[in-house]
C-alpha cells in the first residue's frame, strides 16, 4: 500500500482514466485511417526493423542501471496511476463538457493568480479573454446537466433518496450561481457581499452531499445530524470571514476550519468503516468519493485564508472556487452514484435495519 498521502490521490484516476483511453482510440483511429495500408509481409519487415533501430542491445552496465531503477520505476508509476483516480469516473459519466471544464478552469486559475486587473475581472485563456461570469454560466450549465443525468439515473430503485439527493444539491448551487453571476460586475463595490454569497448554496448542498455519502456506508440523515451541524458551522466562519475585519476574519475562520477538520475526521475514518458492513462495492464508492471530498473541502480555508492574508485577490478566489465547487460537488455526488448494486445494496441494508427498529 501507498503511504497515506498518496491514497488521497486515488479518486483522480477514476476521472482521468476514462478520457484516456477515448482519446487514445480516437488517435489509433486517425492513424489507422491516415496511415497508407501495407502488405503483412512489408508490416512484419517494417516492425522488425523500427525494433532494431529503437531497442539496440543494452550493455550490461545499462542492464543493472536498469534493473536497479526498476522498483523505483514501479512505485513511480502506481502512484500515478493512483493520482489519476477520482478523474476516470466522472469523465466516464458526465463527458467531455464537464472534463473540459476543468481543464479551462485549471489553465485559467494559473494567470488569474498571477493578478487580474480589478476594473475587468476575468482570465486569460490561450490568447482570448474570459470573463469570470462567462465561466460561472459554463459551471450552471455543467451542473444542469449532471442533475438530470444523477435523478434519472436508477429509475429502477424504489428509494429515490441519492439520486433526488444529487439533483437537489446540484439545482441548489446552480440557481445559487445565476443569482451571484450578475453581482461579478460589481465585485470591487461589493467585494464581500459577492463572496459571502458564494457560501450561500453550501447551507443547503454540504448536507446533502454528507447525507449521500452516509447513505452508501448504511448510515440514515438522522445518524449525520452531528457531522451535518458541524459542516453548517464551517460554512457560517466562511461568511463570517467574508464581512469582518481581517483579525477578526482570521479567527472566524480558524474556528470554520476546525469544524471542518471535524467534519473531514468523521467522513474519512468513520464513512468507510461502516460501509465495510455492506460490501465492498460499498467500500469502494466510501472510500473514493470521501477522499475526492477531503482534497476539494480542505481548499476553501486555504484560499479564504490567502485572501485575508492580501495574496489572493477576489477574482482568483472565485475562479478557482469555481474549479472545486466542480469537483467537490458534481464530482463527488457522481462518484457515489456511479454504481448501482452499491446504492441498492445500500438501500436494502437501510430498509432491513428499519424493519428490525420496528419489531
Amino acid at each position: 500500500r501507498l503511504p497515506y498521502f498518496g491514497r488521497l490521490l486515488v479518486p483522480f484516476q477514476e476521472l482521468v482514466g476514462d478520457c484516456t483511453e477515448s482519446c487514445q482510440a480516437a488517435l489509433c483511429a486517425a492513424r489507422d485511417v491516415l496511415t497508407p495500408r501495407t502488405s503483412g509481409a512489408q508490416e512484419v519487415e517494417a516492425h522488425a526493423v523500427a525494433a532494431q533501430v529503437a531497442a539496440p542491445a543494452p550493455s550490461g552496465a545499462a542492464s543493472s542501471l536498469v534493473a536497479a531503477l526498476q522498483p523505483g520505476f514501479e512505485v513511480a508509476g502506481a502512484g500515478l496511476r493512483r493520482l489519476g483516480a477520482p478523474f476516470r469516473e466522472v469523465v466516464d459519466e458526465e463527458g467531455v463538457v464537464s472534463f473540459a471544464t476543468v481543464g479551462a478552469l485549471a489553465a485559467a486559475a494559473g494567470p488569474c493568480c498571477a493578478g487580474v486587473a480589478a476594473s475587468a475581472p476575468g482570465v486569460l485563456l490561450c490568447g482570448v479573454a474570459l470573463k469570470l461570469k462567462t465561466l460561472y454560466l459554463l459551471y450552471c450549465l455543467c451542473s444542469v446537466r449532471g442533475a438530470v443525468s444523477l435523478y434519472t439515473r436508477f429509475p429502477e430503485l424504489k428509494d429515490q433518496t441519492v439520486p433526488r439527493n444529487s439533483a437537489l444539491a446540484l439545482v441548489s448551487t446552480t440557481v445559487g450561481y445565476v443569482l451571484l453571476a450578475p453581482l461579478l460586475d460589481a465585485l470591487p463595490s461589493l467585494q464581500s457581499q459577492v463572496l459571502a454569497a458564494r457560501f450561500v448554496p453550501d447551507f443547503i448542498c454540504n448536507p446533502l452531499i454528507i447525507w449521500n455519502l452516509g447513505y452508501i456506508s448504511g448510515k440514515r440523515p438522522q445518524d449525520m445530524l452531528l457531522t451535518t451541524a458541524f459542516a453548517v458551522s464551517s460554512t457560517m466562519g466562511s461568511v463570517a470571514s467574508c464581512f469582518a475585519p481581517p483579525q477578526i476574519a482570521a479567527q472566524a475562520l480558524i474556528v470554520g476550519a476546525a469544524c471542518l477538520a471535524k467534519v473531514l475526521y468523521d467522513l474519512n475514518q468513520v464513512l468507510p468503516s461502516e460501509a465495510r458492513r455492506l460490501s465492498s462495492r460499498n467500500t469502494l464508492r466510501a472510500q473514493v468519493s470521501v477522499e475526492l471530498l477531503v482534497f476539494c473541502w480542505a481548499g476553501y480555508p486555504l484560499l479564504r485564508g490567502l485572501a485575508i492574508a492580501g495574496l489572493l485577490p477576489p477574482e482568483a478566489e472565485l475562479t478557482v472556487s469555481v474549479g472545486l465547487d466542480l469537483l467537490s460537488k458534481m464530482g463527488v455526488l457522481h462518484l457515489v452514484a456511479r454504481d448501482s448494486e452499491a446504492v441498492a445494496r445500500a438501500a436494502r441494508y437501510l430498509e432491513q435495519e428499519a424493519e428490525r427498529a420496528d419489531e
